[in-house]
């Protein structure tokens, strides 16, 4: 699901439910992290809740790879499309 800002973060944020497999995006970091022939430019934040070995499976056939983002919020890690090599 593509969130707005608002519902990435501030009092609007959606309350997300551990117990759902779900993926969400920042639309505007959605918007900016891929340049004009759709290669991928900055790490993509990303909320993942639920089965979380389910999901990298899913990401993994799908040429994507998950890392976690922030040791104090279980829920945020970040989308690498394959052969992006961050800097």
């Amino acid at each position: 699901m593509v969130l707005a800002e608002g519902e990435w973060s501030g009092r609007r944020k959606l309350r997300l439910s551990s117990s759902l497999s779900g993926i969400y995006l920042n639309r505007n970091a959605l918007d900016t992290g891929f340049d004009d022939v759709g290669q991928q430019r900055i790490p993509l934040p990303a909320h993942i809740t639920g089965d979380l070995a389910g999901i990298d499976v899913l990401l993994q056939r799908s040429g994507w790879r998950r890392e976690a983002a922030d040791a104090q919020d279980a829920q945020l890690h970040t989308l690498l499309a394959e052969g992006f090599i961050t800097a």
